[in-house]
């Protein structure tokens, strides 16, 4: 994961580097918390059809939808707390859907990076964490689906460097 050191020539990180801006009701929301984290899937659906027209042969075709994310941190603040509030008084007030975009660079095995920018946002506050005494308040889950994704470019390994940069949510 990023943050754990810098990328040496033998031993390097794999890692990722996600930073998202929410804007709802033109209020900025970054830095919610301390990524730990991130779970991202394809959403796609499988239709099939038997036509009795072709010998009852399944006729296949997959349709795609978006990205889902799911990102787990450490509460820092009561900024998660804000957003929530400020998503449902959006809601409630018959605002304009929040603006949600993501940009996740990826710096690969080969010491290649991707950039990939993530669009059409829409969030889903699973939870806000639980508490006990005084541990840190952890598992604050917010499910994050996106409608589209477009490639910046790739970089060059040189152009970024992953290892000192902490995940930014």
């Amino acid at each position: 994961m990023p943050g754990q050191g810098p990328l040496t020539g033998g031993s390097f990180n794999v890692g990722r580097d996600l930073t998202l801006q929410v804007v709802v009701n033109g209020q900025s929301f970054n830095n919610l918390g301390l990524l730990t984290d991130a779970n991202r899937k394809v959403l796609s659906h499988m239709h099939e059809v038997i036509p009795v027209n072709n010998d009852g042969i399944p006729v296949r075709r997959t349709t795609y939808s978006g990205y889902d994310f799911e990102f787990h941190f450490t509460r820092q603040s009561g900024l998660v707390d804000s957003l929530v509030r400020e998503l449902q008084r959006n809601y409630y007030s018959g605002g304009t859907p929040p603006k949600i975009t993501m940009t996740e660079t990826i710096r690969n095995p080969d010491q290649s990076v991707n950039q990939t920018s993530y669009t059409g946002g829409t969030i889903v506050p699973e939870t806000l964490g639980s508490f006990k005494g005084a541990d840190p308040v952890n598992d604050v889950h917010l499910r994050i689906v996106f409608s589209q994704a477009n490639d910046i470019g790739g970089l060059s390994p040189q152009a970024l460097n992953l290892g000192s940069n902490p995940f930014v949510l």
